[in-house]
């Protein structure tokens, strides 16, 4: 992996990572009094997520626009990257194995529906 690539994964990953963490910590003050429902939604929509910063931190609305696009495009870069990383994956498995996984995320997708008991509970049950 090349230098230019390693930097931009970095830089991505940092800025993930202090939108959710400034996201995580507004949100956990709602998620305390009973308002933070949806708050695992919210972490996934850029526009509702910059709504509960500029509620939290008092931004103006210039300073939540600049918010917003920022976490929208670290939305784009983030899923650009899980795809990319998911296809560097399936190039090296074999076409049973690459099924396999398509099933496990499948499986994974609905695991909200099912309270989900994550990977190792799915491997004990079906692997």
């Amino acid at each position: 992996m090349n230098m230019k690539k390693m930097g931009l994964i970095s830089a991505v990953g940092f800025t993930a990572l202090m939108g959710a963490s400034l996201a995580t910590n507004a949100l956990a003050d709602d998620h305390k009094e009973g308002k933070g429902k949806h708050h695992k939604m919210e972490m996934r929509d850029p526009a509702r997520m910059a709504d509960r910063l500029a509620e939290h931190l008092e931004l103006d609305d210039a300073t939540k626009a600049k918010v917003t696009v920022l976490l929208e495009k670290r939305s784009a870069e983030m899923k650009d990257l899980r795809e990319s990383h998911k296809a560097e994956l399936v190039a090296l498995l074999t076409p049973e194995q690459a099924e396999k996984l398509e099933k496990m995320e499948k499986h994974r997708g609905m695991k909200g529906k099912h309270h989900g008991k994550g990977m190792k509970h799915d491997q004990e049950n079906h692997g």
